[in-house]
């Protein structure tokens, strides 16, 4: 019998999977709609028009400052801080956001030719994604030090932020980049499943690729007239890359080991959902869910061990506040561990650096320091609604915005289920007990990030995705496979 879960638990869980909330959910990928005029630029010293809605502000307002600024993003990577560009722009109508774009380089040709364009024709400020990685070249030749920024006279206060997200990203002692916002990575696991197979999900602390197959293992063993899944996502890729595969300082390459043939060999065994995952000579592609009606889902049986949160994380949170119902299909998330099962992940996909040879560095620094320090929750100008997968860094703004998601997702939640009658309280006071303690929890786990997934994806796409496209296809054995593999990384980390 799935025993109850006390309030505590429900809410150790809620603050996991709101930090793991995905900017890439199909929904939004236009989630701010574009603006010509923010990538035109203004020239002189005119007052800048940049549309913005009346009535919003910001606790880091710059104005006085004047200048032009040059910001080369990646293609629709503004669509998560436009609404901080206008409001930069209505506080500093005499400062021009020249803004550019770039296409996310996809094999190691574009990524030399975008590093090429940096080093020829700095921006003052570039946007990465959590796909990009110069790792090849000396962040310091490229981009500031933000330490350096940090103590100056226009400094902050590591104090007012969640600092141990800065260590994380931090590369040589050195801070190249400052994260918008953070999420988290989580699965949820199947409390009919693991019941089936003698293991309380609410005690799994941590999953693994390694768990993941362990536990399908397990589990369609006892299983056996019902097709199962470990996760929408599960494939050879995922259990060959899940965890760091090469390392660019030490040059150790870790592809063709007893480990990890054994690894793929059973990865080799298990279903592929097609209807998420798909493998094509050129890429792998994902196709994400498109549904809102999430928290509905969450009492209806399914097929998968896991419930990745990259999989419509943005209503999925809704889990936290129906632990109780006497329905749920799943547990409480935990988060995928990457290589150390003690690397609590995160994604920072939308980061700020000031670029080195830039000529504006002090109006760099305010630019970004305004994005730090502005607290305010945040709207979605072309739906009115809280961006909910925004964690920021700021203390201040973090608290604001995550209470407003969480009052958010509870009536969701409530809206979509008839959670309200498994309960013992009166609905406001549950919902605020709820909210509260989420809250906290929330916190701690923001206070305990500690490991960036920082990968490239033109090294993967080039060097390590066509000879997976052979095994997948069977054109080339797991060993054959990975030989080649390694052979080749080895000759890329130490050219």
């Amino acid at each position: 019998m799935r025993r109850l879960v006390t309030l505590t638990s429900l809410v150790l869980t809620l603050a996991v999977l709101l930090t793991s909330c995905s900017n890439r959910d199909a929904e939004f990928d236009h989630f701010f709609t574009q603006d010509d005029k923010s990538s035109e630029g203004n020239s002189g010293n005119a007052p800048q028009d940049n549309g913005l809605a009346n009535g919003h502000t910001g606790t880091g307002s710059t104005n006085g400052l004047e200048g032009t600024l040059s910001l080369l993003l990646f293609e629709y990577g503004d669509y998560m801080i436009k609404d901080l560009l206008k409001l930069f722009g209505e506080q500093n109508p005499y400062v021009s956001l020249n803004i550019e774009f770039y296409d996310e380089p996809r094999d190691t040709a574009s990524q030399l030719a975008l590093t090429t364009r940096l080093l020829a024709d700095p921006p003052d400020i570039f946007l990465f994604s959590s796909e990009i990685n110069f790792e090849k070249m000396s962040m310091d030749t490229l981009f500031l030090d933000y330490y350096e920024l940090f103590n100056g006279s226009r400094g902050i206060s590591l104090d007012d932020y969640f600092s141990n997200i800065y260590r994380a990203i931090e590369l040589h002692g050195g801070l190249y980049s400052i994260p918008v916002f953070v999420e988290m990575m989580l699965a949820y696991p199947n409390i009919r499943f693991f019941e089936g197979i003698g293991v309380d999900p609410y005690r799994i602390t941590s999953v693994s690729v390694d768990d993941e197959i362990e536990f399908y293992t397990r589990i369609s063993r006892s299983f056996p007239n019902e097709r199962i899944y470990p996760t929408t996502r599960f494939s050879i890729w995922r259990a060959l890359t899940r965890n760091p595969i090469y390392d660019i300082d030490s040059g150790v390459v870790n592809v063709n080991t007893p480990e990890m043939i054994q690894r793929l060999t059973k990865a080799m065994d298990m279903p592929l959902n097609n209807d998420y995952v798909r493998f094509t000579p050129e890429r792998i592609r994902e196709t994400l869910r498109a549904s809102t009606d999430v928290a509905r889902s969450l009492l209806e049986q399914s097929d998968l061990i896991f419930l990745d949160s990259a999989d419509n994380s943005n209503w999925c949170i809704s889990a936290l506040f129906l632990q109780g119902h006497p329905d749920i299909q799943f547990a409480a998330p935990v988060p995928f561990s990457y290589g150390n099962n003690d690397n609590i992940a995160f994604l920072s996909t939308h980061s700020l650096s000031i670029m080195r040879a830039s000529a504006n560095t002090d109006l760099a620094w305010e630019f970004v320091r305004f994005i730090m320090e502005y607290e305010e929750t945040r709207y979605a100008e072309s739906t009115n609604t809280i961006p909910f997968d925004i964690l920021p860094i700021n203390k201040n703004a973090f608290e604001n915005q995550a209470y407003a998601v969480l009052q958010m997702i509870f009536e969701y939640a409530m809206y979509f289920t008839d959670m309200e009658k498994h309960i013992e309280l009166p609905l406001e006071d549950f919902q605020e007990q709820q909210v509260e303690y989420a809250f906290l929890y929330m916190k701690d786990i923001m206070e305990r990030l500690n490991y960036n997934d920082r990968r490239s994806a033109a090294v993967l796409n080039s060097l390590v995705y066509p000879d997976i496209w052979l095994i997948y296809s069977e054109q080339q054995t797991v060993q054959q496979g990975l030989a080649n593999i390694q052979s080749r990384l080895e000759l890329y980390v130490k050219e």
